[in-house]
């Protein structure tokens, strides 16, 4: 039988036809999270609800928990003070504070 022209030579492969471009699907933003009734604040927001100031003061009253004495002492290294160059609740527990 004789070849015609739509055939395809019996040497090469046949390609699939092409896949259509699918639409890359439409992404929503994420809704602002809901806050339930009286959620207390995380410790962070307590910390910077103070202020340097009040922060400073809450400390020297002993008002601040040891979790926020490390949430403190991370966010703002700069204010907390330092006894020989350790944070001071952690140097009340060193043998060799001078």
């Amino acid at each position: 039988m004789p070849s015609t022209v739509l055939d395809p030579p019996a040497n090469r492969a046949v390609l699939p036809a092409p896949i259509a471009p699918v639409a890359p699907p439409v992404v929503q933003p994420l809704p602002a999270p809901i806050e339930a009734p009286g959620r207390e604040p995380s410790v962070a927001e307590r910390i910077d609800a103070l202020g340097p100031g009040g922060r400073y003061r809450a400390y020297q009253h002993g008002l601040l928990s040891r979790r926020e004495l490390f949430a403190w002492a991370a966010r703002y290294p700069n204010e907390v003070p330092l006894v020989n160059g350790e944070l001071p609740w952690i140097a009340l527990t060193l043998a060799d504070l001078d």
